[in-house]
């Protein structure tokens, strides 16, 4: 049951939680081979833990090992748990109950703020648990200080977990208590053996209460002391040895110190003393029933519904969907994106903003753009956020735009607003924009720490060979890459990108992407005067040969509200077009009831003019967003 668990865990994570969990999780980190490396973990609580969570996060680049490692370490928990309860009795066909932890944890992980440190701190507690038992006293009473000790240097705040462990063992299992004496004699004797007996059995009593309550006051100072020793270390850890705060101090890789804890990673923590005290208390009754044959196939079942309960619960198609097109649009795979992004089942500037991105690039915002949900000027540019790794997605548009510049500002703050260490997703930009700037010093910065990684190695001999032909032809472009704009220097209005687009224009007047961002701009806007005043300035720099069909349906508007103005002249619509703007005007004047309504979104739901009369013109997000913003 166990390795079946273990391949599905693996077809689950590798199949549908490819991106918002393995490939996320891989980008905020880059895993390198030296010696600052390792003390940047070492002089932080659970330093080796972290050490080592990171070192294996590494191997999520390959999607199916990251998923392998998850499942070992999972049947690991499962495998470690059983063994300690064992020492209590035979689990037998109660092993569903030991899933329960288990399913937890996997649960944990479709949170992409759930590391693999924590799942390896979590494992280094049960292991210094499962060595703890094997000990007699009172050898015992000695390796639970230093157990504790190694524990709390190793994993930190899981040496907790240990000490609330040893507390449930030495209450419940580790006291042991002296059995009666038991004197057999001669049947012949029987006359003096009520005599002895009754003598042997008073003293023998007397003497096990004795030697009870001696145990039972060595079992209590022992554990006192081991209390006091776990307040003790992280208290002085925290004044003399670490830099932290005290939380991190006493717990540091649990959900006590968790960003996000969760009600999921808060009882995977707490299950298992829980349910180790359950098993205490029944593992030794239910010894002497036997093994049943549909009570063996219950069991699985059992198992196999909290596993599908589990999935279920936690799937987020969502959040995989916003991933895998931000991978997408990170691999220039446009269509793929679009894709995506039609399958999306609710509204999201995100979703909207990497579609329109994908457009842009294959030359058809200008024909497609209202075929896709559009929440707003937001799905174009997006809005300054609290999230690092949405800084990284406001200037990927910039990126595309050539203001190289704002692209580097933006791959920086991502890298510096990271909680965990800088991430290989915003070096790697930071890389690219150092190429195209042919900035040496900070191309050798960057690229040195990725010569020290397993796996990106040799993309950065590859990035070497680019900027030694990028210094030796000032117009080389870097494969995949845009070419830098010009522009003067002027202060970046996040709020006004239309003023940004503007000054590339005057600057680069065959700019052809940012003059459709400018028109896309002022459509979401509804600002049909400025996108007429667009089209005066620019449209005839460019070889369109026609007028793209949302462009006309925006001067059809502009057209029926001035009336005075012949602007047909000088921009030909087709008849077409004319005669379906015609057509809309007859419906939507005729719309009185939600089913009509539902009838002209069907009919006119991919032009201009019904985002005109029944979208606004910001963001036009659902409570679907809150939920995403938390991943």
């Amino acid at each position: 049951m166990l390795a079946l668990f273990a391949l599905l865990v693996i077809f689950w994570l590798g199949q549908f939680n490819r991106y918002h969990v393995l490939y996320y999780q891989e980008q905020m980190q880059l895993f390198r081979f030296n010696w600052f490396y390792f003390h940047s973990y070492w002089i932080k609580p659970g330093g080796i833990a972290g050490y080592v969570g990171t070192f294996l996060t590494q191997f999520y680049f390959y999607p199916w090992i990251g998923a392998t490692i998850v499942s070992c370490l999972l049947a690991g928990v499962y495998l470690l748990f059983d063994s300690i309860c064992s020492r209590n009795g035979k689990t037998g066909y109660f092993f569903v109950v030991l899933f329960i932890p288990v399913f937890l944890l996997l649960m944990a992980f479709v949170n992409q703020h759930f590391m693999l440190s924590y799942l390896v701190g979590l494992m280094i507690g049960l292991v210094g648990f499962r060595i703890y038992i094997t000990f007699k006293k009172p050898v015992r009473y000695i390796s639970g200080f230093v157990l504790y000790l190694i524990i709390y240097i190793v994993a930190a705040g899981n040496a907790m977990l240990f000490v609330v462990l040893v507390l449930l063992y030495e209450l419940f299992v580790g006291t042991s208590k002296n059995p009666k004496l038991c004197v057999t004699f001669p049947r012949q004797n029987a006359h003096l053996l009520q005599v002895n007996s009754a003598f042997a059995s008073v003293t023998s009593l007397d003497f096990g209460v004795f030697r009870s309550s001696l145990v039972d006051k060595q079992n209590y100072i022992y554990l006192i002391t081991l209390v006091i020793w776990a307040v003790v270390i992280p208290f002085l850890a925290y004044h003399f040895v670490y830099t932290v705060n005290p939380r991190e101090a006493f717990f540091a890789l649990t959900p006590a110190d968790f960003l996000f804890p969760g009600v999921v990673n808060v009882s995977a923590w707490l299950s298992i003393p829980f349910l180790y005290v359950c098993w205490i208390w029944v593992g030794g009754k239910v010894q002497r029933w036997q093994p049943v044959v549909w009570k063996m196939i219950l069991s699985c079942l059992l198992v196999a519904g909290m596993c599908a309960g589990s999935i279920s619960l936690v799937s987020n198609r969502r959040a995989e969907t916003l991933t895998s097109m931000a991978f997408r649009i990170q691999n220039n795979n446009w269509e793929r994106t679009i894709q995506l992004g039609k399958s999306y089942p609710f509204s999201n500037e995100m979703i909207s903003y990497f579609t329109n991105i994908a457009l842009a690039e294959l030359g058809q915002l200008p024909y497609r753009l209202f075929q896709y949900d559009q929440t707003g000027p937001t799905g174009l540019f997006l809005e300054w956020d609290k999230s690092y790794f949405t800084i990284l997605y406001i200037g990927e548009v910039y990126y595309r735009l050539g203001l190289i510049q704002e692209a580097e500002h933006s791959a920086f703050e991502t890298m510096v607003g990271n909680t965990v260490e800088h991430n290989s997703l915003a070096l790697r930009r930071l890389v690219t924009t150092s190429i195209i700037m042919r900035d040496t010093a900070l191309f050798n910065k960057y690229i040195r720490l990725f010569e020290q990684t397993l796996f990106y190695r040799q993309w950065a001999g590859y990035q070497r060979e680019y900027m030694a032909a990028a210094l030796a032809d000032s117009a080389y472009i870097l494969p995949g890459a845009p070419q830098m704009a010009l522009c003067d220097n002027f202060f970046l209005r996040y709020a006004r990108p239309d003023f940004v687009l503007n000054k590339l224009l005057e600057n680069n007047p065959n700019h052809r992407l940012a003059f459709e961002y400018l028109m896309a701009w002022y459509l979401l806007d509804k600002d049909v005067e400025s996108f007429k005043k667009g089209m005066d300035l620019y449209f005839d720099r460019f070889s369109y040969s026609d007028i793209p069909v949302h462009f006309e349906e925006a001067l059809m508007v502009y057209q029926q509200v001035n009336p005075s103005l012949n602007i047909l002249e000088r921009y030909p619509i087709s008849n077409q077009t004319r005669e379906r703007f015609n057509s809309y005007i007859n419906s939507y004047q005729a719309v009185r009831t939600q089913q009509q309504l539902a009838g002209l979104h069907q009919q006119y739901g991919n032009t201009y003019w019904f985002y005109l009369h029944f979208r606004h013109s910001k963001s036009n997000q659902i409570a679907d967003e809150n939920e995403t913003n938390r991943y």
